[in-house]
């Protein structure tokens, strides 16, 4: 096996550890969040299995630290970093809850900065494949969806944070 093949291995299962955890921190929270597309999780099984994907994590982390690039291994620190910061809102370990949806685009700012850098190591071509800018978008574009439109599939109308989130309770 090539060098190459083992590293775009770990880039994926790496990739794939920390998305886990991001809609973990989604499901964790989408009942605090009115408006949320999330589907809801129990919070002891979801703080359960939380715990299992940053067993993952730091398992991939490795993989990634020994065969990575300087780059992506800085690109990848940056994203669990960022990541981290929502967790730590979602447990209420910061009080920065009304911060949310700032700290959702950096983490998926920094995701796009991980593939960016993964990319260029593993000389992939095809030009820009940023999902940042198209989630911002979508994002926008759900709220302006009819009145009534999220409620009928369950969800409340409402996209703002709810007041018990930003006092800074969490999960």
């Amino acid at each position: 096996m090539r060098w190459d093949e083992r590293r775009l291995d770990a880039y994926v299962e790496y990739a794939a550890a920390v998305k886990e955890i991001h809609a973990l921190l989604f499901r964790l929270t989408a009942v605090h969040r009115p408006g949320s597309l999330a589907h809801p999780i129990d919070k002891e099984a979801g703080v359960a299995l939380l715990a299992q994907a940053e067993a993952t994590r730091t398992m991939a982390w490795e993989k990634v630290f020994m065969l990575g690039d300087a780059a992506t291994v800085d690109a990848a620190r940056e994203w669990r970093a960022a990541v981290r910061k929502l967790e730590l809102i979602a447990r209420g370990v910061v009080a920065e809850s009304e911060q949310w949806d700032a700290a959702v685009q950096q983490a998926d700012d920094a995701r796009d900065q991980f593939y960016v850098a993964a990319r260029a190591s593993l000389v992939v071509g095809g030009g820009n494949v940023a999902q940042s800018p198209w989630l911002a978008s979508r994002k926008l574009s759900l709220r302006s969806w009819p009145p009534g439109y999220r409620r009928q599939r369950g969800h409340p109308r409402s996209s703002r944070m709810a007041p018990h989130l930003r006092r800074g309770g969490g999960i």
